[in-house]
């Protein structure tokens, strides 16, 4: 038996047509027909999204069912800085200040570069200056990532079923289990539902389910930024599109039309748990 909590995207049982979303608390394998089976005679694999890791990522994580990724310990300086100085460190063949201004960089400049093995600090501009981390935090996550992950890793996005396939029909619930992908977007979605119909798949007597279980919940990134910004979105083992939603409004004569969806490129689904409406104060 699978334990079942209802939630949908405020936290309770919902959608349209009676036909209510629930979340897995906890999974079991054994419980499970896996729908991305391997074929006894092709060998061909159904129902399966695969992402390369490659080059920089946005997010880590690993794999559905998987135990997550052992905490980093925090790094220990391994090499001396001087005094804070304004001018980088000169390095033969390298114009720090150079490559600064023609960067056209604005604002404060500070930068500390170290040999990875030795952690002799090779070049350093204002290093003991604090900044925002920002974007730059993506490539020490990447880094971490391939280092536990290999470049050859793949997030899974699997859809299973609790019962065997019959005439079309899955005898159960149909689940959908997220692998912790950073980048999942609607249009693999679409794709998972194509692959689906193509094996013969056309509805289940049961539910619809999703798992969210590889990765712990986090309704925000972090509590001290407002939580409706692209930057601070929810994270979870399923994640589709950033966690993020579109809302666009436009005139339309006198009024206003607006819509809420999770548009990808080439499939534009309504957001059932969302309603929104323009009113005059």
């Amino acid at each position: 038996m699978l334990p079942l909590r209802p939630r949908s995207a405020r936290g309770e049982s919902g959608g349209r047509g009676g036909a209510d979303t629930y979340r897995l608390t906890r999974i079991s394998a054994d419980a499970c027909l896996r729908i991305d089976y391997h074929r006894q005679n092709g060998g061909q694999v159904l129902i399966t999204r695969r992402l390369i890791l490659a080059g920089l990522l946005s997010a880590a994580a690993p794999a559905a069912l998987a135990q997550i990724i052992e905490t980093s310990p925090r790094p220990k300086p391994r090499g001396a800085v001087g005094p804070a100085s304004n001018a980088a460190a000169s390095t033969p063949g390298i114009d720090a200040e150079a490559l600064i201004t023609a960067a056209k960089l604005g604002g404060a400049v500070s930068f500390v570069v170290a040999d990875a093995s030795t952690g002799t600090i090779l070049a350093a501009r204002d290093p003991e200056r604090w900044l925002p981390p920002a974007s730059v935090a993506k490539a020490v996550t990447s880094l971490y990532a391939l280092d536990r992950l290999g470049p050859a890793y793949r997030f899974v996005t699997r859809v299973l079923a609790t019962g065997p396939v019959e005439a079309g029909m899955v005898q159960g619930d149909l689940v959908l289990v997220g692998g912790g992908d950073p980048t999942l977007q609607t249009d693999q979605l679409g794709d998972l539902v194509a692959r689906l119909s193509k094996a013969g798949v056309r509805g289940a007597t049961g539910r619809f389910l999703y798992w969210d279980g590889a990765l712990p919940t986090a309704r925000a990134i972090t509590k001290d930024q407002p939580d409706h910004v692209g930057y601070n979105a929810a994270l979870s083992g399923l994640n589709l599109n950033f966690n993020r939603v579109n809302f666009e409004w436009k005139r339309a004569g006198a009024g206003w039309t607006v819509a809420v969806d999770a548009r990808g490129e080439r499939f534009v689904p309504e957001v059932a748990g969302v309603e929104v409406a323009i009113v005059n104060r």
